[in-house]
């Protein structure tokens, strides 16, 4: 292709591409005015419009103002004309109420003035339309809130009895099988112990269910803690578990926290007992605690912006997971692994990612098949 043919292409492409970014523009639900800086010498005397999208014209006195300058029509130009020589000066976006005379009267609207390449682009939203909006959102907002809080405690109630009624079959099926055992076969026996092998995973799933519920209700609230006093906690009434598992816990002492003790002590539990529950059935389990900290989290999306973390990992040589299930183990009810080997409701991690969030953090995962799994909770340091 020459280059003359090149440059019609261009040419070509530029005619067409003007007509559709006008008609999309046309299409947007707030006004756009854009206009063209008038130079006398090196100062902005006046500004041109240059394009004006359909919702964009309510905000003028007349229909049309395409070509004409800004002074020409407008009574009360001062303030809205120094904003834009602001804005185009020095390269950033000043967002304003401002008021402007439209052919259907006075109209106060919020303004964002942005300046592109050597324009400056008006963006209009009207204040009633958007306290109008701010209203139905407040309502919606204090409808679900309030639906949300039914549930709740609807989901609260049904658990509870669930729960009860759980607890009563299974002694049911108890008492049944050591007072009637001469009359039961060998297969009637095992019928009965495998239903209440199923009610206590039942009973594990609501009260998992019911401790998730309850973050909600408790909300939190972190103050300055020595967070190796809540894990000694922790460690202390998990010591049957950890001896039945002839566990190992390795912990390097952790620095002070904000954070609220109940939750960090469901979150050290959560974790524990998840390292326990995935260990090697060929190895005794060796759980590692450690912290450090992260000055530049830029690189993580979840992170917030230059914002200082404490990272309190815990870490194990379990039977670990694939790179590829790191995010959609924290899913809720999402299982890695066959629950016919490993108990659990699928709950628990979820719940350590809500807790991270109510913190204002968040949690991540590591993992190798055969090699463990590493847990990095991520806390913002204030």
């Amino acid at each position: 292709m020459s280059k003359d043919s090149a440059l019609y292409q261009q040419m070509d492409e530029q005619q067409v591409s003007l007509p559709l970014l006008q008609t999309v523009i046309n299409f947007a639900s707030v006004g756009v005015q854009i206009l063209k800086p008038v130079y006398r010498e090196a100062d902005i005397v006046d500004f041109r419009y240059v394009f004006i999208n359909e919702k964009g014209k309510q905000y003028l006195p007349k229909a049309d103002m395409t070509g004409k300058t800004f002074f020409s029509f407008n009574v009360n130009p001062g303030a809205s004309f120094h904003k834009m020589v602001i804005a185009i000066k020095t390269q950033r976006e000043i967002e304003s109420e401002d008021t402007f005379i439209t052919a259907a009267g006075k109209c106060i609207a919020n303004v964002r003035y942005v300046p592109l390449l050597d324009t400056i682009c008006l963006f209009f939203e009207d204040s009633a339309e958007v306290e109008q909006l701010k209203k139905v959102i407040s309502k919606k907002d204090e409808s679900i809130k309030e639906l949300n809080s039914e549930l709740r405690s609807f989901n609260s109630v049904i658990a509870t009895d669930y729960k009860e009624t759980l607890q009563s079959l299974y002694t049911s099926l108890e008492f049944l099988i050591s007072k009637e055992v001469a009359l039961l076969s060998d297969a009637s026996k095992a019928n009965i112990r495998r239903s209440q092998a199923a009610l206590q995973r039942m009973k594990l799933l609501t009260e998992d269910i019911n401790g998730f519920l309850r973050l909600y209700e408790i909300g939190v609230h972190p103050t300055l803690i020595d967070p190796n006093v809540v894990l000694d906690n922790v460690v202390s009434k998990m010591q049957r578990k950890f001896e039945q598992a002839n566990a190992e816990i390795e912990v390097k002492k952790l620095p002070a926290l904000n954070a609220d003790p109940l939750l960090l002590s469901w979150l050290f539990t959560n974790l524990l007992d998840n390292c326990i529950k995935f260990r090697k059935m060929v190895a005794a389990p060796v759980i590692k605690i450690r912290s450090s900290r992260a000055d530049e989290m830029n690189v993580i999306s979840t992170a917030t912006k230059n914002v200082q973390y404490l990272i309190i990992s815990i870490l194990d040589n379990g039977i670990g997971f694939k790179d590829t299930e790191a995010e959609r183990i924290f899913e809720l009810f999402y299982r890695i692994h066959d629950k016919s080997y490993y108990r659990g409701s699928g709950i628990g991690l979820t719940i350590c990612k809500k807790i991270m969030e109510m913190h204002g953090g968040f949690i991540t995962a590591e993992g190798s098949p055969a090699h463990g799994a590493t847990f990095n909770c991520y806390f913002p340091v204030s």
